[in-house]
């Protein structure tokens, strides 16, 4: 895919200077940023399959862009976690 940076940008809703940066490792992407950077991807290099419940909400968490603040709270947050363990053919 031959794409400039000005074209990137525009996809994932960045300034051209955030794609500079992210080249050379001088910042990272957000948390907020992850879902659309995930999309344009196609898949998920950073995938981390872990069988501990830790693990699968910090994934969750982080393909989704959710921050640490926004992490339903109290028994929503119980639901919520059930949700992510139930199987996918579930829902």
């Amino acid at each position: 895919m031959n794409l400039t940076k000005r074209q990137l940008s525009l996809i994932l809703n960045v300034s051209d200077i955030t794609i500079y940066l992210w080249e050379k490792n001088k910042v990272q992407r957000s948390l907020a940023q992850m879902p659309k950077f995930l999309e344009f991807l196609g898949h998920d290099p950073f995938e981390d399959k872990s069988e501990y419940l830790r693990g699968k909400i910090k994934e969750y968490r982080r393909i989704h862009g959710l921050a640490q603040k926004s992490w339903p709270r109290g028994l929503g947050s119980m639901i919520f976690i059930r949700l992510i363990l139930l199987p996918a053919d579930f829902l």
